[in-house]
């Protein structure tokens, strides 16, 4: 196959970290494989009725380099690329929203990954309450009354707000601390939506297990243990590093969660397990592959890199009318073979 013009929307390159970002990783691969990486900041995209656009340019991936721009920016009508990487950070806030609308403009005409609608359903803090088997006991509620009087029944909890990331006012409470009316207000008046989990004390032993999903299958992961002193796990939050096993849990419940995910478009997605207990599912811009590269004894992009996102028969016609594909090998239903058939008839 020739090369693909691939674009990844992303952050602006300043505030990203290449080394130890999975987006410059899946990128780097991607040049370093003849493709055209087309690098879009989230911020200059935009809608001409409904064709959109962006403001964009290629660029070369390295490790010496970071990004290196390849071309002035210029504008692309993004209809023209061959696939799409959505791997714009969180917080998913309203710029963010509006941006999914536009993007889902190109469902049908460029492979997407991940889905645009399945990113603005599936908040990563709550999505996980569509698989109450697999999660610790939770509460989701707007007023202190209703999180307090969960509190008294587990005892010992972890409070969160629906909208953050990297442990951004994460805090824990216990129904004998004096201050917990405050802490649960606190987070209220900012946030007007609270989520209390039941503390796993796992986290303090044990961490919390980072899983890559490719595909609803395990591409790999790691495990980030706590600092001393700290129950909270991140990027924001020094600890360390360790390898990850994937136990008969783990698989039952990433393949309990694969038709979900497959149905939303969440094609990569980043589940944070702890105790055995999903905590978040993380859609919009999951990481860990550098991470996870320090374990698995191999490079996780270059999955990531060869995956076409997509409904067989969405997919299909785009890869017979690619001028640069020359076979097709299909196993898969009859329904969509027959698809492909007729397509590749015309």
């Amino acid at each position: 196959m020739k090369h693909l013009k691939m674009g990844f929307l992303m952050d602006p390159l300043e505030k990203i970290k290449c080394l130890e970002d999975t987006s410059f990783y899946i990128m780097k691969r991607a040049f370093e494989k003849g493709h055209d990486a087309i690098y879009i900041d989230s911020r200059h995209v935009f809608a001409l009725g409904n064709r959109v656009c962006a403001r964009a340019q290629s660029v070369e991936a390295n490790t010496r380099d970071g990004f290196k721009p390849r071309e002035p920016v210029e504008r692309y009508d993004l209809e023209s690329l061959d696939l799409l990487f959505i791997r714009k950070d969180p917080p998913f806030d309203a710029h963010y929203l509006y941006l999914t609308h536009l993007l889902e403009l190109l469902k049908g005409k460029v492979p997407i990954l991940n889905d645009p609608a399945g990113i603005r359903s599936a908040n990563e803090k709550l999505y996980a309450l569509r698989f109450p088997e697999w999660i610790p006991e939770t509460c989701v509620a707007q007023e202190s009354v209703t999180i307090l009087d969960f509190l008294e029944t587990v005892g010992d909890a972890v409070l969160k707000p629906p909208c953050e990331r990297g442990g951004i006012d994460i805090v824990r409470v216990r129904k004998k601390d004096a201050s917990k009316e405050k802490a649960v207000a606190s987070l209220l008046a900012k946030y007007g939506t609270v989520i209390a989990q039941r503390f796993i004390p796992a986290v303090e032993r044990g961490g919390d297990k980072r899983i890559l999903v490719l595909d609803g299958r395990i591409l790999g992961g790691y495990v980030r243990i706590p600092p001393r002193g700290d129950f909270r796990v991140s990027v924001f939050h020094d600890g360390r590093y360790e390898p990850a096993s994937f136990d008969e849990r783990d698989r039952r419940m990433v393949e309990s969660l694969r038709p979900a995910l497959l149905a939303d478009g969440l094609y990569f997605v980043g589940l944070d397990v702890i105790g055995g207990f999903l905590s978040e599912v993380n859609v919009t811009s999951p990481a860990g592959i550098p991470e996870s590269n320090l374990f698995a004894g191999r490079e996780l992009e270059d999955d990531v890199v060869a995956f076409l996102p997509g409904r067989g028969e969405d997919i299909g016609p785009l890869l017979v009318e690619h001028p640069a594909v020359a076979n097709i090998a299909f196993t898969g239903s009859r329904t969509v073979g027959l698809a492909i058939w007729e397509a590749a008839g015309k």
